[in-house]
Order: C-alpha cells, then structure tokens, then sequence
C-alpha cells in the first residue's frame, strides 16, 4: 500500500530503490554504494496480480525527477539515516508500533540498516551496512570514506530536509 512507503520498507519502494542503484551501476563515472528514494515520491499503489503498465509506473513515478550521483561520506549516510528514522512512534490500526508517516522516509537498496525505533530518535541506529559494488558484498559503513549515492533530484538538492546530500554530483 502506498501509505506503508512512508514508515516502512515496501516491496514498492525496494524496486525503485533496486532499479536506481542498478541504474548507478554504469550510468556515471563512479558506480554506486548505495540508493534511495523518499517515500512521499511514490504516489500511488500498483494493484496486485495484475500486469504492470507505463502508465502505473507513471502513476508511481509522477514528478518527472532527473537520476543523481552524489559523492558523499560515511557521516552524511549516517545523518541521513538518522534523518529517515526521527519520526515519533505511534500506533497503527493493527496495533503495530510503527514511525509516523513522512513523506521523507527512505526507501534504501544497497544499505543495510539496523535501527530501534524504541531508542530516542538520535541513537536508533545501531549499525549500518554499505555495498561494496566492485566485491559484491557488504560492508560496516566507515564514516570517514568516501561513498557514492544514487537518489533523485529532490533529494539531491535537499528535499524532505536532507541537506546532508550537498555533496559534489
């Protein structure tokens, strides 16, 4: 559902998220470590069992946004995970705990993120995780290297108030 986007990990949001990080494989002079996409850009549900059209791509994807290599640090990753996850708790109609919605929760390929959301909002991440492209495995993020984030242009330029992503394209 289009709403889960917005405080968890979706089926939908890993396969755009998949399909950036893919895409930053050759698209640009330095292969991507790792991609996202906020949440409140994947505006509508793609109806299961059924064919996947242009047209419901459109309709997830319709903001037209340009792809962006941003070279970033270990510490900017960090920050905008931090960023991701600071929503407040609250209680779903299941009873579930989950993240208030936001428009600017990360939907991640190419990380590997351990949180707790019942930690205040600056210590729920316990450790994450980078793609290493040229081993093919993962690795602990080191905040002092230097990594390369596939995202798209909102983002990149700040959006959803992660103006960590500053960093030179």
């Amino acid at each position: 559902d289009r709403m889960d986007v917005r405080v968890r990990e979706t089926n939908l949001g890993n396969v755009v998220a998949d399909a950036l990080l893919d895409y930053g494989q050759s698209a640009f002079t330095h292969k991507s470590n790792l991609a996202v996409t906020n949440g409140g850009g994947l505006r509508e549900t793609i109806a299961k069992d059924k064919p996947i059209t242009k047209g419901d791509i459109i309709a997830v994807l319709p903001f037209g946004n340009s792809v962006a290599l941003i070279q970033v640090t270990g510490q900017n990753i960090h920050d905008m995970f931090v960023k991701s996850l600071g929503s407040i708790l609250q209680v779903d109609e299941s009873g579930k705990t989950v993240l208030e919605p936001s428009g600017g929760f990360l939907q991640v390929s190419g990380a590997r993120v351990y949180y707790d959301t019942t930690l205040p909002a600056e210590k729920r991440i316990l450790s994450i995780d980078i793609f290493d492209p040229e081993t093919g495995t993962y690795k602990p993020l080191n905040t002092n290297e230097t990594y390369y984030l596939v995202t798209n242009d909102f983002l990149a330029a700040g959006g959803d108030g992660y103006t960590m992503l500053g960093g030179p394209r």
